[in-house]
């Protein structure tokens, strides 16, 4: 079985807790205007790996990963390749004894959705990037199939899933949109909600593919701006 990914990080400490490799897996077909990282959403094959070279690489690494430390796999959309992915999370507990962390839009084949259960019970941390924002006319950014990531969530334990939303400056950056998306999460179940702040760093990356950036004349959020709608999501659920 093999898995086709963008990208290989051998050591991380912002995805997922303590220190963590992480797999960038290829393919994605939300195509998100504000992306971060675009350079995933093909679906065409870029790097194939077996599922024992992934092993075998993330066992390199096993002794710098500590007691919370292990391995997390991201997008693209990791639910796309879904059966690969539950392979290598179960290894990685029968063989490496590492904890499993994945980053999910919660977007999926309609023909999987049978083997959602299993991921979920195989990831120790589910990062869930909840896509509610305004629509802006002739930008696909948003609320594709959202029902399949309010299905996702709804499986998902709340002791160990954090829900995302991006905020982006002039789109959806309002205590209005936060306290609706509170009330959304919370009719699902009591997750933790963590606010991201849009950022424009990933600007060379779409001049580097050749597409425009329709974002590019959008501010950053602040962290001004994201403490204190968080409080307010903070105090909603």
């Amino acid at each position: 079985m093999n898995i086709n990914i963008n990208s290989f990080l051998s050591f991380s400490c912002i995805d997922g807790e303590g220190v963590r490799s992480v797999l960038f897996v290829q393919g994605c077909p939300l195509k998100c205007v504000y992306c971060h990282n675009p350079e995933t959403q093909s679906f065409s094959p870029k790097t194939i790996l077996s599922v024992d070279d992934v092993i075998d690489k993330l066992a390199r690494y096993k002794n710098y990963f500590g007691e919370n430390g292990g391995v997390t796999i991201s997008g693209g959309e990791p639910l796309f390749q879904i059966n690969v992915v539950i392979e290598i999370l179960h290894r990685c507990k029968k063989e490496l004894q590492i904890t499993t962390c994945i980053e999910t839009s919660g977007i999926y084949p309609l023909n999987v959705e049978n083997k959602l259960d299993e991921l979920i019970f195989l990831s120790d941390t589910v990062y869930c990037d909840y896509k509610l924002m305004p629509q802006i006319k002739a930008m696909n950014c948003v609320n594709m199939e959202i029902y399949k990531t309010e299905k996702f969530l709804s499986k998902c334990p709340p002791d160990k899933t954090i829900v995302r939303n991006v905020i982006v400056p002039g789109i959806n950056d309002t205590e209005q949109h936060v306290k609706n998306l509170a009330s959304k999460i919370k009719s699902i179940n009591n997750f933790k909600i963590e606010l991201l702040p849009f950022k424009q760093y990933s600007i060379y990356k779409y001049q580097e593919l050749g597409r425009e950036y329709l974002f590019k004349n959008i501010r950053q959020a602040t962290a001004q701006e994201i403490t204190k709608l968080q409080k307010i999501v903070d105090s909603l659920i």
